[in-house]
């Protein structure tokens, strides 16, 4: 829910931002993002190889990076813009 989106967002600006770039990532490649369509969790091995982030930044924060995947690859121009710093 958006309620517990709002309670796992991460508190610290800089977590954000990486949090951001790992979505990103996730959003640009296609196996990564194919992936977490069809079994609905992230690939945080491959990730953190990928992006050269620790795993347990990424699993610390995966609600939040799962929520900016889906915006950013989904029709949600109005979200789009309050994400993009």
């Amino acid at each position: 829910t958006l309620g517990e989106l709002v309670q796992s967002s991460p508190k610290h600006n800089d977590s954000k931002l990486i949090s951001m770039r790992i979505a990103r990532i996730l959003c640009n490649e296609q196996e990564l993002l194919t992936h977490l369509k069809q079994k609905k969790c992230i690939p945080v091995r491959a990730l953190s190889q990928i992006a050269g982030i620790n795993r347990k930044t990424i699993e610390r924060h995966k609600q939040y990076i799962i929520a900016i995947t889906l915006i950013l690859d989904g029709e949600y121009e109005s979200l789009k813009e309050y994400i993009k710093l």
